[in-house]
């Protein structure tokens, strides 16, 4: 997390962005320039951990392990959203899963891993009793994020 920590801050904003190819360091260390946005990563991160969340049921992993992570991923996703000139949000300049598009803005899966990222850290504070620790956009934000097809 230390490290993802990093990754956010070198990119101008706050919370854990996982890479899309890392060594054992945790940086981003694709030789492919655009890979730095594919941020869609860290939202399959949060996913995954929130998954196993629900396989085990664990209340101490959901509070000691998972929290950090779902936490730090849903502000990260917050850091991102802009709102634009008509007043929708938009999460801008990201490689989507289908990397031959370039950079494209409010990419359909992106966005439905960050929405999924904000409401599951919404969630798990509540579960876990931490509400305090979330943020009061982000409710907001999975809600106003589009899915464009």
């Amino acid at each position: 997390q230390r490290v993802a920590r990093k990754n956010a801050a070198q990119a101008g904003k706050v919370g854990l962005k996982f890479p899309w190819e890392s060594a054992v360091s945790g940086f981003e260390v694709s030789p492919w320039r655009p890979a730095a946005r594919e941020i869609h990563v860290s939202g399959d991160v949060s996913l995954a951990f929130w998954r196993y969340w629900q396989a085990s049921g664990g209340m101490q992993w959901l509070h000691e392990v998972a929290w950090p992570v779902l936490r730090g991923v849903a502000a990260y996703f917050a850091s991102e959203v802009a709102t634009t000139s008509v007043g929708s949000l938009a999460i801008r300049d990201v490689i989507d899963v289908d990397e031959s598009s370039g950079y494209v803005d409010n990419s359909a899966y992106t966005n439905a891993v960050a929405k999924l990222a904000l409401r599951h850290a919404v969630k798990a504070a509540s579960l876990i009793h931490r509400a305090e620790d979330v943020d009061a956009n982000w409710t907001r934000i999975a809600q106003g994020l589009p899915i464009p097809f």
